[in-house]
């Protein structure tokens, strides 16, 4: 029996990150656009740091109504749509900087950007229906 090595598979062309892409899918989840791009710890620490704001938000709420309340709230929605200003923009730069020879890594799967999207729709869901 004659057995031959495999020939290694040839080099699939690289997938170039379009910033539209990157924008669009940084607007359905914040973080969600570096994922595109390839810069997975900067996606997830955008993506957890934007809903680190809820609980800090419902929980204000629910206090005493103060001024250091209003400010807790003012704060953590200024912080909020920071992040996600800065995401948006930060995702999009990422995209144009990227080369065109970009390959794809595991998490460059349109079902796994879906699950984000789903994940962060829930959060916020969970958020919004929180009692107060």
């Amino acid at each position: 029996m004659n057995v031959q090595p495999q020939s290694p598979a040839p080099d699939r062309p690289g997938h170039p990150r379009r910033p539209w892409m990157a924008l669009l899918l940084s607007f359905g989840a914040t973080g969600l656009g570096h994922l595109y791009c390839g810069r997975l710890t900067r996606g997830l620490v955008l993506f957890f740091a934007c809903f680190a704001f809820g609980p800090i938000i419902v929980t204000s709420t629910q206090g005493a109504s103060s001024t250091l309340t209003f400010a807790a709230v003012v704060l953590a929605l200024v912080l909020y749509f920071a992040i996600f200003l800065f995401a948006l923009i930060d995702s999009y730069r990422i995209a144009r900087r990227t080369p065109a020879d970009y390959r794809c890594t595991d998490y460059n799967r349109w079902y796994l950007y879906l699950l984000f999207i789903a994940v962060a729709l829930t959060l916020s869901l969970i958020h919004i229906s929180e009692p107060t």
